[in-house]
């Protein structure tokens, strides 16, 4: 969901009552001029209760007041969506194309703001991998290369179903190989960019 963090609550409600699962993009969108302090965010953090809603910590650069064009505020924001939500319940988005942005933002800078805040590798794996596989019912593979089911829709085991159908094949991700260096980044960007 891309919506200011403001308007969140009148939104992600109605869809909680209904039984759905919700994520929030961009950190929630706070005000970039309160950043953390915006009620708005204060309401989003209380949402972790709920179990259902989770938050992409992606596009940083949408937050951020422009004449302070540091990762700071994201940072913060990080540490609050963190305690309240778990890693288990945040997961990374590259924001690609970065509409409005795209001489400013890449890959590896929007990967680097991970680094800070989740120093310990298997936290960003579960960002990067297990979280975005689990909410979506995909399988992963651990390191040796099994298979790891994890269908994890709470509630839409149907539509899991009806995704799958529609498919024809089970989605598949290899967790193993989650971006870890400049390299696998540089050649992402080559591709997105003849994409």
């Amino acid at each position: 969901m891309h919506v200011e963090v403001a308007r969140l609550q009148d939104i992600v409600e109605p869809l909680l009552d209904a039984g759905m699962n919700v994520v929030v993009d961009h950190f929630g969108r706070p005000d970039p001029d309160i950043g953390v302090r915006d009620v708005g965010f204060r309401r989003l953090l209380e949402l972790a209760d709920t179990q259902r809603v989770w938050v992409k910590i992606s596009a940083a650069y949408r937050n951020r007041r422009q004449l302070r064009p540091d990762d700071h505020d994201a940072h913060e924001a990080f540490h609050f969506l963190k305690a309240a939500f778990g890693v288990h319940r945040l997961m990374w988005g590259s924001d690609w194309p970065h509409t409005q942005f795209e001489a400013d933002e890449d890959f590896t800078h929007a990967l680097e703001l991970l680094r800070a805040p989740l120093p310990v590798e298997e936290e960003r794996r579960v960002v990067l991998a297990d979280t975005p596989a689990r909410l979506t019912g995909s399988t992963l593979r651990d390191s040796h290369g099994a298979l790891q089911r994890q269908h994890w829709l709470n509630g839409l085991p149907s539509r899991a179903a009806a995704i799958r159908s529609q498919c024809g094949h089970e989605h598949t991700f290899d967790s193993s190989a989650w971006i870890t260096d400049n390299s696998q980044i540089r050649k992402m960007e080559g591709w997105s960019q003849s994409w």
